[in-house]
């Protein structure tokens, strides 16, 4: 469980600082940096540590393969898409929707249950997610565009992230290395980013008549911020889908837009703010969590 909260932690303030790379740096190339940041990460303590007493099988390799595809290569572009367009608390709420499709697939196909504390638990994450999220896109400074592009990448993008946080749990199941496991993901991540960025640049230079390699060092920063919050977020998921199931890894994860929330009230107040209402989710998610842990 503690893995779990400080998975959720890092991949809450990943967001904010994803926002603040993504003012002056397009979204395909910031993932690039951090994907590639993380291959020596991982890299060098492996050739320190070894890939354990059993390394991973080639269906392993697959399974976990396929997964850095479908949440880093594919489901971060449009996460940060959709962060780029409507802002990073709105862009997380459709984020944080990966809670729904990965507890869904797991108790369908995975035969994982829900008992009771689970059970309650979940549903009081859900409540505070729902406190804290729904307030409506209206009154938004977004254009009419960026708020269907936003909300069309977010939501594609959380149901990606969904389906490879089921795929990390089969991985990590089979080979209970979080290193080798997140070393796997990320390399795989790397094929599949060139493609995602090479169509994106077409585009950008088609539609925006820009590139989408422009580079700013106070965003490259900020993206090497986001990165080291995401990698190590990522570890730190694989290292809890040791021990509890998925269905409360995700949910868990799933209570990032409140640290997202905190964060940018205290650095970018004059955007975001917290209310009554928020610090209702806040409270409920918090319980929702204490019960699970039980």
């Amino acid at each position: 469980m503690v893995f779990a909260i400080v998975s959720a932690l890092l991949l809450g303030s990943n967001k904010l600082a994803v926002r603040m790379s993504l003012f002056s740096m397009d979204e395909s190339f910031a993932s690039l940096i951090a994907i590639l940041l993380a291959i020596p990460l991982f890299g060098f303590p492996l050739l320190v540590y070894g890939w354990g007493a059993r390394g991973p099988t080639l269906d392993v390799v697959i399974i976990l393969g396929l997964a850095g595809i479908l949440n880093f290569s594919l489901g971060r572009y449009f996460i940060w898409k959709s962060i780029a367009n409507i802002g990073a608390n709105r862009g997380n709420i459709f984020a944080s929707s990966q809670v729904v499709y990965a507890v869904l697939i797991a108790i369908l196909f995975l035969n994982q249950t829900v008992n009771l504390n689970s059970g309650v638990g979940i549903v009081l994450v859900m409540l505070g997610i729902l406190l804290v999220s729904i307030r409506g896109l209206s009154g938004t400074p977004f254009t009419q565009k960026q708020l269907k592009l936003g909300i069309a990448s977010g939501i594609f993008g959380g149901f990606l992230w969904g389906i490879s946080q089921v795929l990390m749990q089969i991985g990590i199941s089979e080979y209970a290395n979080p290193l080798g496991a997140a070393f796997i993901t990320y390399l795989a991540s790397v094929a599949g980013v060139i493609p995602v960025i090479l169509v994106a640049n077409r585009y950008s230079a088609v539609r925006e008549s820009k590139s989408v390699f422009r580079f700013d060092w106070r965003g490259f920063a900020f993206v090497l911020v986001a990165a080291l919050f995401g990698n190590f977020g990522l570890f730190f998921r694989y290292a809890a889908l040791q021990t509890i199931p998925l269905t409360i890894v995700a949910t868990v994860n799933g209570t990032n837009p409140m640290i997202t929330l905190i964060l940018s009230y205290f650095l970018i107040k004059d955007v975001e703010f917290i209310d009554g209402r928020t610090i209702l989710g806040i409270a409920s998610s918090v319980l929702g969590i204490t019960i699970m842990s039980i």
